[in-house]
């Protein structure tokens, strides 16, 4: 009796099928999957993306650079970052920032998720499922805000990259933590532009100011199919009298000691929009209009300063505004008067640079002021009753922008 020969028809399997069951195999630890960890490893599935590059502003006596490094996760399992590291020129100098822990914690936000130093102010809880920030979903992005300050000009890096270690997944073939380099960006050289004073006079606050917890620093605004942070510099200016308040008497408009206050063009420029006789709100919680992106500024006024440069002046007096677009305005005239209009709660002007037209639906850029003195800084626990000490002298500064919270006397 022969033996018979069967056939059997197989069908090729590729690498990228091979990587694509690989990728949905669960995201146990090492240690969990001892005897089963595929013979396939892969790097970790995650995109490194800087929005905008830094340029360098002068901050507090120092250089500093203010971006943003975005992480998604491309893998279909939960992704733990553990530590991230900025590096500068060079492959052997030391990391120029090295976050971790809590610490770390601090510096994300998830896109689509309440960020935590929000809370205070919009006077919220954190919903009990949110995830830990340093644990990135899924298909999810996770957003690292970093301010990174240097002694001087001369100690400026050229260019920037980053290191990150996330914990060993199911593909990791080891114990060693996941190390991915990457997001390398060349920062911008070119000089903040210059201006000069926004209004007059002693005891204005930079409210929201430039810090990296910022509540104007931390808003991502998608207008237009683009995720931006157009107020990424701003700071909302309101009054504080010698009382170390803020108004006197009854919360009114007219009581608040910035109320009418003249605004002035910080340089010579053409007006680019002016919006007016949107009504002013009369109490903190009611908003006299309904906001949305075309009233959220309330009263304002948009100055070309060219070069793709845009100042933004928002919240007005209603009727005050003494220019009209298409005309050319000089640095210290007087624009309208300081009122309570749009998404604001008393009083105050919201200033910001951005590098388009439209205010809200662009990159807030930095800038620095001439010049200006600092009478103190204010702690956020303290705002409506501060008062400088006695005998405290102001601090001169040029050529900067100032930082949050600054109690600031312009010329």
């Amino acid at each position: 009796m022969g033996v018979s020969t069967i056939k059997v028809r197989t069908k090729p399997v590729s690498i990228l099928t091979l990587c694509a069951s690989l990728l949905l195999l669960p995201g146990a630890s090492p240690a969990q999957e001892a005897g089963t960890r595929p013979h396939l490893t892969l790097p970790t599935q995650v995109a490194l993306e800087i929005p905008l590059a830094p340029t360098p502003v002068k901050m507090n006596g120092r250089q500093c650079l203010v971006y943003e490094l975005h992480v998604t996760n491309f893998f279909t399992n939960r992704l733990q970052l553990l530590r991230v590291e900025v590096l500068g020129d060079g492959t052997t100098a030391p990391p120029l920032a090295s976050y971790t822990g809590e610490e770390l914690t601090r510096q994300m936000t998830h896109a689509g998720y309440l960020d935590r130093t929000m809370v205070d102010l919009l006077g919220v809880t954190v919903p009990a499922d949110q995830p830990d920030e340093r644990v990135i979903g899924p298909g999810l992005r996770a957003v690292i805000f970093l301010l990174i300050a240097a002694k001087g000009t001369a100690d400026v890096p050229k260019s920037l990259r980053h290191r990150l270690y996330f914990k060993p997944t199911a593909l990791s073939g080891g114990e060693k933590d996941n190390v991915i380099e990457g997001a390398q960006v060349t920062v911008n050289r070119r000089a903040p532009v210059v201006l000069g004073a926004p209004l007059r006079g002693e005891g204005w606050l930079a409210a929201g100011g430039l810090s990296n917890m910022s509540y104007h620093r931390r808003v991502i605004l998608a207008v237009g199919g683009k995720a931006r942070i157009p107020q990424r510099f701003a700071a909302d200016w309101a009054k504080f009298g010698a009382d170390g308040s803020s108004f006197h008497g009854e919360r009114a408009n007219t009581n608040f000691y910035g109320y009418g206050a003249e605004v002035l063009a910080v340089a010579d420029a053409v007006v680019a929009e002016v919006k007016d006789g949107i009504p002013e709100n009369l109490t903190a919680n009611d908003r006299a209009v309904p906001i949305t992106l075309e009233t959220a500024g309330g009263n304002s006024v948009v100055l070309d300063l060219g070069k793709g440069n845009f100042a933004w002046y928002a919240h007005l007096k209603p009727q005050s505004v003494r220019v009209r677009a298409g005309e050319r305005v000089r640095r210290g005239q007087v624009l309208a008067q300081l009122g309570n209009s749009g998404n604001s709660f008393s009083p105050h002007l919201h200033f910001h640079m951005a590098n388009g037209r439209s205010p809200l639906a662009a990159e807030g850029v930095p800038y620095v002021f001439e010049s200006f003195e600092v009478q103190g800084v204010v702690p956020s626990g303290e705002l409506g009753s501060w008062k400088p000490p006695p005998n405290a002298k102001s601090d001169k500064r040029r050529m900067e922008i100032p930082i949050e919270n600054a109690m600031v006397r312009f010329p």
